[in-house]
């Protein structure tokens, strides 16, 4: 008897979970939806988003529907925009603070530079504390995102930010008490992005991120990949970079930088680009590759070189099908501090009342 009220108890979690996770990918769902798609029965889906309303996190919408045969109006579902998050993009010059509900629409943003070092350490928390002065404790969950080896609540190393061995728990503890904390890179946040803002049926995809520092004219290539629905990542998620390509005197690995949005993609550079991508293709065999970041479709012949890349796999191995694509985020790791949460909720990562 106590077996079978445990099973009943467990069942009925995992139902929850299964109905969160349809409304965080699905704006303005019915109920009937949810129990179609989910193959629950109506009366437990009801029960379940009753629950979900009264503790403040699903909102009612009535829809007027003028052909409705049945005289009654749609009663449509969302996420209660008053579940903010809060998202932290750093990297080495710009840093972003945004506030943005669930489905990914920011409606608080600020840009600060933090410097690096003992600078950027004492830069942060004094920005914490003034988002903290402003808002209180009103988040859910905070997402953080840093360029370099990050592993649960620990920056490993950060280059360019001159940080070691930075441990972020300190935010939850200490400032916003109670608040759960979510630490990734800056690759992997962005192909959460992608596979939770743009395309929720993703399931097996190589992401790529281009990234361009301006200042010294050097590439960054970094990559995370999704396998059976998981993300991927090696060790102490030492794993992701693909490689960094600076100035050299023989011109190959120069990268042209007009302005602080234009770079020129050489057909030498994507020669080598192209090299590294293809190991990388013929390890991985993922069905999908996205480009993203500081990449634009005005990169034609890179864009058809790679396109080629593939049709030529296709020709030398048989079972090679890959579909390429290029993002149209045009921020995906400041999202993705955003979607890292939405990652974390969708998976029961942390307890909603």
């Amino acid at each position: 008897m106590l077996n079978r009220k445990i099973n009943h108890q467990s069942m009925y979690i995992n139902n929850k979970r299964s109905v969160l996770k349809i409304l965080l990918e699905n704006r303005n769902i019915s109920r009937a939806d949810i129990s179609r798609d989910l193959n629950l029965n109506k009366p437990s889906v009801s029960r379940i988003i009753k629950e979900y309303i009264d503790q403040g996190w699903v909102v009612e919408k009535k829809l007027l529907d003028t052909n409705s045969k049945l005289g009654k109006n749609p009663i449509l579902l969302n996420i209660n925009s008053e579940k903010k998050i809060l998202g932290i993009r750093i990297n080495e010059f710009e840093s972003s603070f945004v506030i943005s509900d669930v489905y990914g629409d920011i409606f608080y943003k600020k840009t600060v530079s933090l410097g690096a070092g003992k600078e950027f350490k004492k830069n942060f928390n004094k920005m914490l504390k003034n988002i903290k002065s402003e808002f209180n404790n009103d988040f859910i969950a905070i997402g953080l995102v840093f360029p370099g080896i990050v592993n649960h609540s620990m920056v490993h190393f950060s280059y360019n930010l001159q940080i070691k061995d930075f441990d972020v728990s300190y935010i939850s503890e200490a400032i916003f008490q109670g608040v759960p904390v979510f630490l990734e890179n800056d690759s992997r946040a962005a192909a959460l992005c992608e596979k939770n803002f743009e395309d929720t049926s993703l399931q097996d995809f190589f992401y790529v991120l281009f990234k361009v520092d301006y200042i010294n004219s050097i590439l960054y290539m970094g990559s995370s990949f999704f396998i059976h629905n998981e993300i991927v990542g090696g060790a102490n998620n030492f794993a992701g970079e693909i490689i960094d390509i600076s100035c050299s005197e023989d011109g190959i690995k120069h990268i042209n930088v007009g302005n602080n949005s234009e770079w020129t993609m050489t057909s030498e550079l994507s020669h080598l680009l192209l090299e590294e991508l293809r190991r990388l293709f013929i390890f991985l065999n993922p069905k999908k590759v996205i480009f993203g970041g500081d990449i634009s479709k005005n990169k034609s012949q890179f864009f058809d070189m790679t396109i080629k890349m593939i049709d030529d796999l296709k020709q030398e191995y048989y079972t090679y099908d890959v579909n390429f694509s290029v993002s149209t985020v045009k921020n995906p790791v400041e999202l993705g501090a955003v979607a890292l949460v939405v990652h974390n909720l969708k998976n029961g990562k942390f307890q909603i009342l």
